[in-house]
Formats: structure tokens, sequence, C-alpha cells
């Protein structure tokens, strides 16, 4: 007999199979608890409600993971921010679960929904405000972190549904090299 935390693991692990595999969309507690191998009541014991198992979710799978946060301290402003930049750009090309997310998110306005958008804001600005205390104080780094995000995003997101974005190919490393040295570029210039 499995413990509680193996089986809420299990459940956490069913959510992330059924994204990959069909989008947020197809969640649902029966379809999780299928997926799980285990009684949608088990599921409402465990973490109370769809909200409270997507809120669960949500913390185990941090939108700016550890991965992307590696930040070497002895580089300058600009490599600090750029090797964080490169690390969300790999992490969004590399998970489906990551962009499927950021397309529910755009696509639904839901309870759900809005819980993690709170959580990925929330990481984020801790993010922004750990690099206002690290980088020149010239630039707004809110906004440009918003912006070089957001377009980041948007491309990997573009890259599923087409090959080309303004001439450039956003389906090879080659192009997403371009992109990142036009970042880099843009951040020796500001930071």
């Amino acid at each position: 007999m499995k413990d509680r935390t193996q089986t809420e693991e299990d459940i956490i692990s069913a959510v992330d199979r059924i994204i990959k595999r069909e989008g947020f969309t197809a969640l649902g507690i029966n379809a999780i608890a299928k997926e799980a191998g285990v009684s949608k009541v088990l599921i409402y014991r465990y973490f109370g409600d769809f909200d409270g198992l997507i809120r669960r979710w949500t913390e185990s799978t941090s939108y700016w993971n550890e991965q992307i946060l590696k930040v070497n301290l002895n580089q300058s402003p600009p490599e600090m921010v750029e090797s964080v930049l490169k690390g969300y750009t790999r992490s969004l090309r590399q998970d489906i679960t990551r962009r499927e997310m950021l397309r529910w998110l755009l696509a639904e306005d839901t309870k759900t929904g809005r819980l993690v958008m709170e959580k990925m804001e929330q990481n984020g600005l801790e993010l922004t405000e750990f690099f206002e205390q690290h980088v020149s104080k010239e630039g707004d780094i809110k906004a440009l972190f918003a912006l070089l995000t957001a377009g980041i995003s948007y491309l990997s997101l573009m890259e599923d549904r087409a090959e080309f974005f303004n001439g450039i190919d956003i389906r090879s490393d080659e192009g997403w090299e371009r992109l990142n040295r036009m970042v880099a570029l843009i951040l020796n210039r500001i930071l």
C-alpha cells in the first residue's frame, strides 16, 4: 500500500502527463483520477478541490525553475541577465508543459488560471527584484524583463505553429542563436 505522499506525487505526475499529452483543457478531476489510477474522492480528500490540486501542481512545478535561476554573481550584470534569459528560452523550448501552460493561461480566464498566474508573477517579481539589487539602476529592470520574457514566450509558442517569424527560423537552434545575440546586444547597451 502506498503512503499519502507517494499517492499525492502520483496524482501530480498524472496532471503533468495529461498536460503534455492533451493540454490544459483536458484537465478535470475525472481525467486526473483515471490517469493516476485513484478515485476522485481521494483527490478531493488530499487536495480539497480541483483548484487546490492545480495550486499544488503549480507549487511543485515552478515556472522559473532552479535550472533557469543559476546565476553567477561573478559575471557582469548583462551576462547574468543574459544567462537567465537563455535558461528561460531553453526551458520553454524543451518543455511542452510550460508552453501548454502559457497557451492555457492566454486562452482561458479561470480561477485556477489566475492562481497559476499569481504564482508565476510572484516568482518573476522575486527574480527581477534580485536583478534590481545586482545590476545598474539606470534602466527599468522590471520593464526590460517584461518585454524580453514576453518576446521569448511568444516566439516559443509560435515555434509550435510556424517555422519562421519575421524571416527567422524559430524552429532551429541557429535562429534562436540569432535572437540570443540580439538580446545580449540589448542588455549590453542598457545595463
